[in-house]
């Protein structure tokens, strides 16, 4: 059984979903930054990425005035952030679509694929499960149901959390 550390291989696999996970963040909080700006000034409704110019230029504030100059200026830089994240995060999800599909022998690859089969197991969810949880081994099943995993391989328990007294 392999206990522990992985090794620099394994570690090197995991990065490509834990930069989605880093870049669908910075979508989000871009996306906050934008609908928060709007919602300032009485706009409720996000103008839409495709049809950002007309839409930007149509919307008016609460009572009635056009955006103000720095404000549309910097929903414009937003919203250029905001496009450049969503092809990255693309171009991430290509890359890792490309590794699972790439040795269908190997052993991480094919546990992405068959955890791809159950209903309501996404490709990412599968990359996630299979680098993060599923790269190692378990002698029982006491072992795989711990939290984390956080059984030690002399069987003792260790409590990872710390639960607030009530």
């Amino acid at each position: 059984m392999q206990h522990g550390v992985p090794t620099p291989d394994e570690e090197d696999a995991k990065r490509i979903h834990r930069e989605r996970e880093h870049l669908v963040q910075e979508r989000l909080r871009i996306e906050n930054r934008i609908q928060a700006l709007l919602f300032t000034q009485g706009i409720h409704k996000r103008p839409s990425l495709r049809t950002w110019e007309r839409d930007l230029a149509a919307v008016r504030t609460g009572d009635g005035r056009e955006l103000a100059h720095h404000l549309r200026a910097e929903l414009d830089r937003l919203r250029r952030r905001l496009v450049i994240t969503l092809e990255l995060i693309r171009e991430v999800e290509a890359e890792r679509d490309e590794v699972a599909n790439a040795n269908p022998k190997d052993q991480a690859c094919g546990k992405i694929a068959s955890l791809c089969l159950i209903r309501g197991v996404g490709a990412n969810f599968a990359a996630v499960l299979t680098r993060e949880v599923f790269y190692r081994s378990f002698d029982n099943r006491r072992q795989l149901a711990s939290p984390e995993n956080s059984v030690r391989p002399d069987g003792a328990y260790h409590q990872w959390r710390k639960v607030p007294p009530r």
